[in-house]
C-alpha cells in the first residue's frame, strides 16, 4: 500500500494492519489457502474466511459504492467490475471467475475515472456480450463492450456520451441497452442505446428536481425488466435541498415507476398515470420525509436498497428508514388499489438482532429465478445511531447479516457470511442481479463483493488502498 499521510494517519494505518494481522492469525485454523493473480502478479496465499476470495489490494473508498451492478454470471462464468485506486488516479477493472475450475482470470483495466464517484457498471445481452459504463462525476459516462460473448479479456474501444453520475445500465429486448443516473443535479435522466446505434438520451428528466429545491440533490437509480421483458420497473431514491450545504436534504423520498413502451411513458404501479410534472411527490411514493432538518449537512434519513421482479411481474422495493424509528430495513410490494404492503423485515429483524438497526444497504438485494428473495443487510447498535440525519455509527461496530425468504415474507431466514467481532471495518456489499441477460440461477444464492479499510475521502496525497474480496454465501 502507498501512501504519504501526517503522523496520525500513519498511526491509524499501523492500528488498522495490526487488527488485520490478528484477523489472519485467528481465522487460520480450519481455513483454506488460494493463490490469485492480480494484473498477471501473484498475490501472496493468505489465509481467508470461507467462500471468500481475495480480488484487490488496491481496492478505492468506494471500490463496490452505489446502486449500479457489479457482477453478471453466464453459464460457468462470473464477471465482476469495480474501482481501484493507484498514485495515477481511479481505475475501473475486471476480473472473471470459472466456476469449472474455480480459477480467476488476471486483472483487465478498463478505463480511468474523475474521481470515486466514476466506479464501473455491468450487463450482460441475449447473446451473452458484457457491457460496462464507468461513471462520471457530472462529467460524461464511459462505455466498452467485450469483443466476444462471455469473455472479459478484450474490449472495444471507449465511447464518451452524455454526461452525469451514478449509473445504472440494463439490457433489454433487442440486446438494445438501458441507462439510468443523475443527469446534473436537475434530476435522473434515462438513456437509451440500439446495437449498432449511438447512445441517446431516451427521456431527459425521468424524474424532475422540484423547483423550490436548488440547491444539492442525489438520486440513487436502478432498472429491473419483468418477465419476457415487457415492463420496465425502476426505483429511486430522492435528496434535494435549498443549499450546497445548509438546508440540505430537506426533501427525501423513496419512489417507484413502471414503463410498458420501453421507457417513453411511465406511470405507477397500479397503471394510474402520473399527474403534473415528474416531481418525487407526483410519482409512486414509498416513503417520504420532506422538512426542515437540523443538521448542516444531513445523512439521509431515506435510502434505496434495490429493485427485483419477480415472474409475476410483481416488484419488490428494498429500502432503509430512519424516521419515525430508527434502523428501519423494509422489503414492500403494491397493494391491490394502490399503496405498498410491507412483507415483515423490519419486525423479523427485531427478533433475529434485538438492539440492531439497519444501514442504507445499497446494491444488496436481489432474487433468485426461483423468486428467493435475498440480501446483505449492515446492522450497526441502534445505541449507536445517533439523532436522524446525525449518524453515530462506529464502522467497526456494523455487522453483516445475510436474509432470505422464499415466501414473500411469511418465513425468513439469516446466516453472517462476513467475519464480525475483529474490529475490521467493511463496507458496500454488492449482490449479483439480473441485469437482462443473466439472472442468479435457481437453487444458487447471489455471489456478492465488498471491501475491507477505510471509506472515508482521501487527505491531500493520500491513496487509500483496500482489499475486495468475492464472496459465495454457503
Amino acid at each position: 500500500m502507498n501512501r504519504r499521510a501526517d503522523h496520525g494517519t500513519l498511526v491509524r494505518f499501523n492500528m488498522y494492519r495490526a487488527k488485520l494481522n490478528r484477523r489472519r492469525a485467528a481465522l487460520c485454523a480450519g481455513l483454506f489457502l488460494t493463490a490469485f493473480a492480480m494484473g498477471g502478479t501473484a498475490m501472496a496465499e493468505e489465509s481467508l474466511a470461507p467462500g471468500h476470495h481475495l480480488l484487490s489490494t488496491q481496492a478505492s473508498e468506494r471500490a463496490t459504492g452505489g446502486m449500479g451492478n457489479k457482477i453478471v454470471t453466464i453459464g460457468e462464468r462470473t464477471h465482476v467490475v469495480w474501482q481501484d485506486v493507484a498514485k495515477d488516479g481511479y481505475w475501473a477493472r475486471v476480473r472473471t471467475l470459472d466456476r469449472r475450475t474455480g480459477a480467476w482470470s488476471e486483472t483487465i483495466t478498463l478505463g480511468k475515472g474523475v474521481d470515486n464517484h466514476a466506479r464501473p457498471c455491468i450487463a450482460a445481452d441475449a447473446d451473452g456480450y458484457l457491457h460496462v459504463v464507468i461513471g462520471g462525476h457530472n462529467t460524461p459516462f464511459q462505455y466498452r463492450r467485450s469483443v466476444r460473448p462471455n469473455d472479459s479479456s478484450e474490449w472495444t474501444k471507449t465511447v464518451s456520451f452524455g454526461k452525469g453520475t451514478y449509473p445504472f445500465v440494463a439490457c433489454g429486448p433487442g440486446n438494445a441497452l438501458y441507462l439510468t443516473a443523475r443527469g446534473t443535479h436537475n434530476g435522473v435522466d434515462l438513456y437509451s442505446k440500439e446495437p449498432e446505434g449511438k447512445w441517446t438520451v431516451r427521456l431527459p428528466l425521468l424524474v424532475k428536481r422540484e423547483p423550490q429545491y436548488q440547491g444539492y440533490a442525489g438520486y440513487n437509480t436502478i432498472l429491473a425488466w419483468g418477465p419476457g421483458q415487457k415492463r420496465l420497473h425502476f426505483a429511486c431514491d430522492v435528496y434535494e435541498g435549498h443549499g450546497t450545504y445548509e438546508r440540505r436534504g430537506e426533501n427525501q423520498l423513496v419512489v417507484y415507476l413502471a414503463s410498458d413502451d420501453f421507457g417513453r411513458t411511465w406511470k405507477k404501479a397500479d397503471g394510474s398515470p402520473i399527474e403534473g410534472e415528474r416531481y418525487p411527490k407526483n410519482l409512486d411514493v414509498i416513503a417520504v420525509s420532506s422538512r426542515k432538518r437540523e443538521q448542516k449537512m444531513p445523512a439521509p434519513v431515506l435510502r434505496l436498497g434495490g429493485l427485483v421482479v419477480d415472474t409475476q411481474d410483481r416488484p419488490s422495493v428494498l429500502y432503509a428508514s430512519d424516521e419515525p424509528e430508527r434502523g428501519r430495513g423494509r422489503v414492500v410490494t403494491p397493494a391491490q388499489g394502490g399503496g405498498w404492503d410491507d412483507l415483515g423485515l423490519a419486525v423479523a429483524l427485531d427478533a433475529h438482532a434485538p438492539g440492531w438497526g439497519v444501514l442504507g444497504p445499497r446494491a444488496a438485494f436481489s432474487i433468485a429465478a426461483d423468486g428467493l428473495l435475498q440480501m446483505c443487510l449492515p446492522l450497526a447498535p441502534l445505541a449507536d445511531f445517533g439523532a436522524p440525519g446525525a449518524p453515530q455509527i462506529k464502522p467497526e461496530n456494523v455487522r453483516y447479516v445475510w436474509v432470505e425468504t422464499a415466501d414473500g415474507g411469511k418465513t425468513w431466514r439469516f446466516r453472517e457470511p462476513v467475519p464480525r467481532g475483529d474490529g475490521l471495518q467493511r463496507h458496500h456489499p454488492t449482490l449479483e442481479r439480473p441485469t437482462g441477460g443473466n439472472s442468479v440461477p435457481a437453487g444458487r444464492t447471489a455471489a456478492m463483493m465488498y471491501f475491507e479499510g477505510l471509506q472515508r475521502y482521501a487527505e491531500k496525497d493520500e491513496v487509500i488502498q483496500n482489499r475486495l474480496y468475492f464472496v459465495e454465501v454457503r
